[in-house]
């Protein structure tokens, strides 16, 4: 079992609603960070309609190697300051973690500032090098792709 943990912050040029709004849509994920997420599938929805728990493909590359992760998470919406989205374990057994903590804060009315933790502890294979600087990697994509497509 790996544990990684990595955070970044940025500052994008929308509104916290817009923001929030945008983070809050897990399934658009793919279309502002390819390179970070592949397909979104809902797997249920809230009475509102807001997904509760997804099916998402995460890409992680690691040096030359890369291969794309299929992650069960729930989804947790605190309006409009946070987004939390968590593994949701197999079974019983199953040990691994994965946690993206999006917190929100508005800086002025179109200027919001992007944070994103991301914890982790998973099953990854052991011949994998430099894990370390993973975690964080993907936060800063994460956020960099978060801040160029939301201030659009």
């Amino acid at each position: 079992m790996k544990a990684l943990s990595g955070s970044a912050v940025g500052v994008a040029g929308a509104s916290i609603e817009v923001c929030f709004e945008q983070l809050a849509d897990v399934e658009s994920y793919p279309s502002w960070y390819p390179e970070g997420v592949g397909p979104v599938v809902v797997r249920s929805r809230d009475v509102a309609g807001t997904p509760t728990t997804i099916d998402a493909t995460l890409k992680i590359a690691v040096g030359p190697l890369s291969f794309d992760r299929p992650v069960p998470m729930s989804v947790g919406l605190t309006r409009p300051e946070s987004i939390r989205l968590e593994r949701v374990p197999d079974d019983t057994h199953d040990r691994e973690q994965l946690q993206v903590l999006w917190r929100l804060r508005a800086l002025a009315p179109a200027q919001t500032e992007l944070s994103v933790e991301m914890r982790a502890h998973l099953d990854l294979p052991s011949f994998l090098p430099g894990l370390g600087s993973v975690a964080g990697d993907v936060a800063r994509g994460f956020v960099n792709a978060a801040v160029a497509a939301f201030g659009r």
